[in-house]
């Protein structure tokens, strides 16, 4: 079972199952670490790995695709992945199981695992976040692994940042990890402007690698190339309090970094989409951390949001705020009061951040009107803020003009409240409905 889930359904999943071993004798299970050979009647198992003991995760790898069992009287090919240390690769199983023979075991991200046909050589990707990815050749032992690619060698040629992973704790005191990723060129010593991006738990992705887009909206490398650190945090929830849980957890992540001396602690902003997006509004709307923030398709008030819908699926968003991200375990009857603790609305006339807000006016996930609330509401109690509506786009945008678009204005706020860039004049004046028609004509013709 899960038992790291906080997720609140009575009935948690396994980790999950690899497969069959031979002849449907017995069943091979996934716990957190390990693989478990267990017998179809019941009557036992066996592990087969040891990966608790380090915590290193091992998952089965099915190299030949027209494998139907897996033959636990042979080695077995596993992935690996320290789930502290973030450290990746492939290791080998002896038959019958026991301790796994590393055959690749790095500090990046190691994946994509595949063997030829006809010969004993095998082939991976490696990469970092300063590291583009590249494959890799080698023979069953993997010790004569050699670079076959070696893509955006021009890369080189630019000041690039660089990414590791922190630790800290929240104010429950678990422990907890974070992404950070440091500026292009980055001089010790100096404080920097930071943005927070944030979802749910994101440290298992340190070692991305990012390719600079002006497409790629939220981009980590577009903000370190811009002058920014950024932080990627891990948010654990309590039932019933997910606005809460962001804020306890997110807080003492920035601290963390604050204490590094890396961040200029008066110049931090949040962003996130979606759930990210929550995360965003809801920080904006009570903390007092953040100098300015942004909220792509953000679920801004779980009172009316509860009666609505996921109108892209027909899913009514009470089974999914009860049971799904939200972890309200309850009907907004029977707990009125977290439902108002959690929502962004109800502290509108607290909030501090800046705020700006985007949509796809044909958003079928998170009814857009869910920005129109924050709005007129933050308009009304005086507040900085700035909606931003996007004609036929759906919750995450598609078209290039209005990815482009969305990604310029990111970086106008964001240089504007957090480097003190003078503000863009949509920012003071705001942009009329036959002035954008006539932007985007002249976009058209260039």
């Amino acid at each position: 079972m899960n038992r790291e889930s906080d997720a609140t359904v009575k009935q948690k999943p396994p980790f999950g199952v690899a497969g069959w071993a031979t002849s449907d004798e017995a069943v091979v299970l996934y716990d957190k670490f390990d693989l478990w050979r267990v017998a179809a009647d019941g009557s036992g198992a066996t592990r087969l790995t040891d990966g608790a003991v380090e915590q290193v995760r091992h998952r089965y790898v099915r190299l030949d695709p027209d494998d139907e069992w897996i033959e636990t009287a042979k080695p077995i090919t596993v992935s690996l992945f320290g789930v502290w240390t973030k450290k990746s690769g492939y290791g080998r199983i002896p038959p019958g199981g026991g301790a796994a023979q590393r055959l690749i075991w790095d500090d990046k991200s190691v994946g994509g695992l595949a063997r030829a046909k006809d010969a004993d050589v095998y082939a991976f990707v490696t990469q970092g976040y300063d590291d583009s990815p590249d494959a890799f050749v080698a023979g069953a032992d993997f010790r004569d692994a050699r670079q076959v690619t070696k893509t955006n060698e021009h890369q080189a040629k630019f000041a690039w940042g660089r990414s590791e992973t922190i630790e800290y704790k929240n104010d429950r005191g678990e422990r907890l990890q974070a992404a950070l990723y440091y500026p292009a060129g980055y001089e010790p010593g100096r404080k920097y402007p930071m943005v927070v991006y944030m979802y749910e738990r994101l440290s298992d992705g340190v070692h991305l690698y990012f390719s600079p887009s002006d497409r790629d909206v939220y981009n980590t490398s577009v903000f370190t190339s811009s002058g920014y650190v950024v932080l990627r945090p891990d948010i654990v929830f309590r039932p019933r309090d997910p606005g809460v849980s962001v804020k306890e957890c997110v807080e003492a992540a920035v601290r963390r970094v604050i204490a590094m001396g890396i961040a200029d602690p008066a110049r931090v902003g949040t962003i996130g989409h979606s759930w990210g997006g929550f995360d965003s509004a809801y920080l904006a709307t009570h903390s007092t951390m953040f100098a300015a923030s942004i909220a792509g398709a953000p679920i801004t008030n779980l009172v009316s949001n509860y009666g609505s819908h996921h109108f892209s699926s027909g899913i009514a968003e009470t089974d999914h705020i009860e049971t799904g991200q939200q972890r309200m375990e309850v009907p907004i009857y029977e707990d009125l009061p977290a439902y108002i603790r959690n929502s962004a609305v109800f502290n509108i006339h607290n909030m501090k951040a800046p705020l700006m807000i985007m949509f796809g006016e044909n958003d079928g996930t998170v009814f857009w009107h869910q920005g129109i609330e924050v709005y007129n509401i933050a308009r009304r109690a005086k507040k900085d803020v700035v909606l931003l509506a996007y004609a036929g786009e759906d919750h995450g945008l598609r078209k290039k003009a209005n990815q482009i678009d969305y990604q310029r204005r990111i970086l106008q706020w964001f240089g504007h409240y957090l480097k003190n860039e003078p503000a863009a004049p949509w920012i003071v004046n705001g942009v009329s409905f036959l002035e954008r028609e006539t932007e985007l004509k002249r976009r058209k013709k260039t």
